[in-house]
């Protein structure tokens, strides 16, 4: 069991730096000692700007509240916590190196429960007391998917691995801009230090995206399946294919309700794990927000209003344009 159980941590590590880096592989960025937090998010928000001025973004189903969109704030402030500055530089700086901290596990939970509240606000208000299930057909099914089949270019301007989907075999772009993006991906030069985490804790894999290829591929093949395939069917039905909310819908209820062991490496080392989750989570909110901001300036509001009064997200985000 605590095999199996460490392996499944190591995968879950892997996977999400293998997803913070490719975000950052697209932006141009790269993984060094200067890199900040604010070189990060600022990038990735320009660059969803200004793709997102080329496209029509599709109507929110319903008005949002104030209240809904200061609690994903609140969710993001609470993720970051009030060690937040030990955490804003891609690595420790020599200072804190004999810091004693601990391995934060559960934000990783936190993060997707964060993840869904973003998601709500593209849903109708008949949906949102709904089962999981549901609500991510509405968003990702393959008949009538928000973003799986009407919004497929929101999905390329968000950037590899947000465009990815997987059949049984296979992942693939979700459009020919996004194909031929991944194609360049898989081609990337991978810093040899990353190359030795990226076997360590995958079994041999050493570069992002064979690991997201194969969590992709693998959640499409065992958990879809499971949540989704009736008693009178063999397969889910053809084109059932695997999307990154999947991916992360799968490794949350992993370390939920399955035995999980982080590796002592980890332990010996939670900087690296403690970041990279931070940056994470942020990266999603500051992605999906920015398309909700195109149809609702009440994102901008509540935002300026959050970022003038919060403790850590005021100067978290000091002097980047968000939305």
């Amino acid at each position: 069991m605590s095999t199996q159980a460490a392996a499944r941590w190591n995968w879950i590590n892997g996977f999400l730096t293998a997803f913070l880096h490719a975000v950052m592989e697209n932006l141009g960025l790269t993984a060094n000692r200067g890199l900040k937090f604010t070189d990060f998010i600022q990038s990735y928000t320009s660059h969803l700007q200004s793709n997102l001025r080329r496209i029509t973004v599709p109507t929110l189903l319903r008005s949002l509240s104030a209240e809904e969109l200061r609690y994903i704030f609140h969710m993001e402030g609470e993720i970051w916590g009030i060690q937040w500055r030990h955490y804003v530089n891609f690595f420790q700086s020599r200072s804190t190196f004999t810091r004693r901290e601990i391995l934060e596990t559960l934000r990783f939970v936190m993060t997707f429960f964060l993840i869904d509240r973003c998601l709500d606000l593209f849903l109708p208000d008949s949906l949102l007391r709904s089962g999981r299930g549901r609500r991510r057909r509405e968003l990702f099914g393959q008949r009538n998917g928000l973003f799986s089949r009407y919004s497929l270019d929101l999905l390329e301007i968000m950037g590899p691995p947000f465009y990815l989907k997987a059949n049984t075999r296979q992942v693939f772009g979700c459009t020919r801009g996004a194909q031929a993006s991944w194609e360049n991906m898989r081609r990337s030069p991978i810093p040899k230090t990353l190359q030795s985490f990226y076997h360590q804790v995958s079994g041999g894999h050493t570069h992002f995206a064979s690991i997201l290829e194969r969590a992709f591929i693998q959640t499409r093949k065992g958990f879809l399946v499971r949540k989704f395939k009736s008693h009178t069917e063999r397969h889910l039905p053809p084109g059932t294919y695997a999307w990154w909310y999947d991916v992360l819908w799968h490794y949350s209820e992993s370390m939920r309700y399955r035995a999980v062991l982080p590796s002592q490496h980890a332990q010996t080392r939670p900087f690296f794990w403690n970041r990279s989750i931070r940056w994470f989570a942020s990266m999603i909110v500051t992605g999906l927000l920015n398309i909700v901001a195109q149809a609702s300036p009440q994102v901008l509001r509540e935002w300026r209003r959050m970022q003038a009064h919060h403790p850590v997200l005021g100067p978290l985000y000091a002097g980047v344009t968000r939305f």
